[in-house]
């Protein structure tokens, strides 16, 4: 609770979609950039770094990971 986004999802091709989105917290704002690959009908590709905007926020967060749907 307290927390909030706003994103923004682009699908560019039936692989690639990308997200714009700005999260926070109090005194924590940070601009997340993501791009996400479709590797096959349940696997999604994620790779997005978080750069903070306030001073308390992380200077730059990346992260990768995989999701898998069933």
């Amino acid at each position: 609770m307290g927390e909030y986004a706003i994103e923004y999802l682009k699908r560019v091709s039936r692989v690639w979609r990308f997200v714009g989105a700005v999260e926070g917290e109090s005194d924590e704002l940070q601009v997340i950039v993501e791009a996400q690959a479709r590797l096959g009908p349940h696997v999604l590709l994620k790779l997005n770094s978080g750069f903070g905007v306030t001073p308390k926020a992380p200077d730059v967060a990346p992260e990768a990971g995989v999701l898998l749907s069933w």
